[in-house]
């Protein structure tokens, strides 16, 4: 199928599909279909609506939402009439929200509902260029200097106007050419200010095309999405894959009846990141190889073939347990500046504890200092208003600098060792990567999180999360907190934890060893700003979040 750009190919896949199941979503609790026809017209009426709204090509719609219909409906929408969509976080704050949309220089919102719109009115006088807000559901909106047109109204509006002939639709797309500007995605990132990652048409299409060539995607496929599509991952590899190759995409209303999800829906492929896998090991470790197995293939259904991770490290323990189970992890690696896949491994090839083979069309070499450099169609177009971070982050010759420190082997397959940025370089001169720290420890499975410290210090130390649900006697987060708990059982504990650290850290050299640690009651959070939407570690903010502890740790 020849096509130039995704909405191009969202037309062909209607055409060729028509009547069959595009979409699954939850509605009063049900999961009701929606065809390739019925998401079709939806688009083409919001596209209508929008130009009726006089939104012109290169304009910025801003898309506040909660994965839902509507989401994938307005990013259909906002590309085919050459708009460029940035997407927001959920869990973004008033004053995140306030960021995204200045720095952007949004005209308009579209926002899922009454919580969400609650975080944009106090900063509205922050950003002068929205003009009006498109609310999903039904909102209180006591805003008089700002247009509110409720979205069933705008669509109600487009059927009016639109032509549902998809040659007539497809006639009223706005020209779209590789280099057109799709998306800006602001980088939650490990650290610093978010920077918006301008992504083109090419480098979207190009990266879903080239995920479809290596990967065993097929229009047979029921794929199920609960990864949020503000994140380019789940957008790449759910949203834009789907489109690519006509499968069926269901979304998983919330990650709480992601169990229930996948017995109703008895899907063929999941994507997701390490931390939900390691909620998963968990919950099944604890039994013998054979019962786990089976257990494995029960929670996951009978039609699932495959699964794909992304987004953090995956522990190679766990992915070498699924593989017994029949289930395969397959592990890849990729940027929001890279649209994001760079590479991945294959269901016929593939290493566990490497994150693959380059996709077609993509270059990757490793620098001077261990840095990984890739070149290619899924390289950003450059940062939004940031020329400066744009030729630091890409040099001359097109080569991006991914700040991830690597390995290809004489295979090509790439291993990643850990963020350049996250090096730790103690008070010795040591070099310390402590990611892989953090990945022995989080193998044992009493441990849920951990972070490890040492910057300019003698030694390093550790914040760390117990498993709750792992550890014998029954305690629970609230027991530690007011510590009601006995004496007796406290040591205990932390006698258990001892063990399994010293454990964690007899393969590693004395300077790399984690001398000193502490138990915290609460998890690293997307809400403290503690982790990214993928669940990486943001080490600076942790640290200023627990600096009085991991201070008492060096005292102590």
């Amino acid at each position: 199928m020849s096509c130039q750009h995704l909405v191009e190919m969202f037309y062909q896949q209607v055409l060729r599909l028509g009547s069959r199941t595009a979409l699954k979503y939850r509605k009063n609790g049900m999961f009701v279909d929606c065809s390739w026809n019925h998401y079709a017209n939806n688009v083409s009426a919001l596209s209508a609506g929008l130009r009726q709204q006089s939104v012109k090509p290169g304009d910025r719609v801003a898309i506040l939402s909660e994965n839902r219909m509507e989401w994938l409906i307005s990013d259909l929408a906002v590309l085919s009439m050459g708009g460029v969509d940035v997407p927001i976080p959920t869990t973004s704050s008033s004053e995140q929200i306030a960021f995204h949309l200045a720095h952007s220089e949004s005209r308009v919102l579209l926002v899922s509902n009454q919580l969400q719109v609650d975080k944009v009115l106090p900063i509205l006088d922050q950003v002068p260029d929205l003009e009006f807000v498109i609310p999903f559901d039904s909102i209180v909106f006591p805003c008089r200097d700002r247009q509110m047109v409720p979205w069933s109204k705008l669509i109600q509006q487009g059927r009016g106007i639109a032509d549902f002939d998809m040659q007539m639709w497809r006639d009223s797309c706005a020209p779209l050419c590789a280099d057109d500007l799709a998306t800006i995605i602001y980088t939650s990132g490990t650290t610093g200010e978010p920077k918006g990652v301008m992504l083109t048409h090419g480098n979207l299409f190009s990266n879903a095309q080239s995920m479809a060539r290596v990967a065993p995607y097929c229009d047979q496929d029921t794929v199920l999405n609960w990864l949020p599509y503000s994140h380019v991952y789940a957008r790449t590899v759910d949203h834009y894959l789907h489109v690519v190759v006509g499968s069926t995409l269901c979304l998983c209303s919330e990650l709480d009846k992601i169990g229930e999800d996948l017995e109703v829906l008895k899907p063929t492929v999941l994507t997701a990141v390490p931390r939900y896998f390691e909620k998963v090991w968990s919950a099944f470790q604890p039994l013998d190889q054979t019962e786990r197995n089976e257990a494995l293939r029960e929670y996951f259904g009978p039609r699932m073939r495959w699964l794909t991770s992304g987004g953090a490290p995956l522990s190679g323990q766990i992915a070498a347990a699924f593989m017994d189970a029949g289930i395969p992890i397959m592990e890849g690696y990729g940027l929001t500046e890279t649209s994001p896949v760079i590479a991945f491994n294959r269901l016929e090839k593939f290493k566990i504890g490497t994150v693959g083979l380059t996709l077609p069309e993509v270059q990757v070499r490793i620098a001077g200092d261990g840095e990984i450099m890739t070149r290619g169609p899924h390289v950003m177009k450059g940062y939004w208003r940031n020329e400066k971070a744009t030729s630091e982050a890409i040099d001359v010759d097109g080569w991006l600098r991914t700040g991830d420190v690597g390995e290809l082997d004489e295979e090509g397959f790439l291993t990643i060792t850990d963020r350049k940025k996250d090096l730790i370089v103690t008070s010795t001169g040591k070099n310390i990567a402590p990611q892989y720290i953090e990945r022995l420890l989080t193998n044992s499975p009493v441990i849920d999180q951990a972070c490890v410290f040492g910057e300019g210090r003698p030694f390093l130390v550790a914040l760390i999360v117990p498993d709750w649900e792992s550890l014998p006697g029954n305690y629970e987060m609230a027991d530690f907190i007011e510590q009601d708990i006995s004496r007796k059982s406290w040591l205990e504990i932390m006698s258990l934890y001892e063990r399994e650290v010293k454990h964690a850290m007899d393969v590693v050299s004395h300077s790399e060893k984690v001398r000193k640690w502490r138990l915290i009651a609460r998890p690293f959070s997307l809400e403290k700003g503690e982790v990214t939407s993928t669940m990486k570690l943001r080490r600076r903010k942790i640290e200023d979040n627990w600096k009085m502890e991991i201070e008492q740790l060096y005292k102590s």
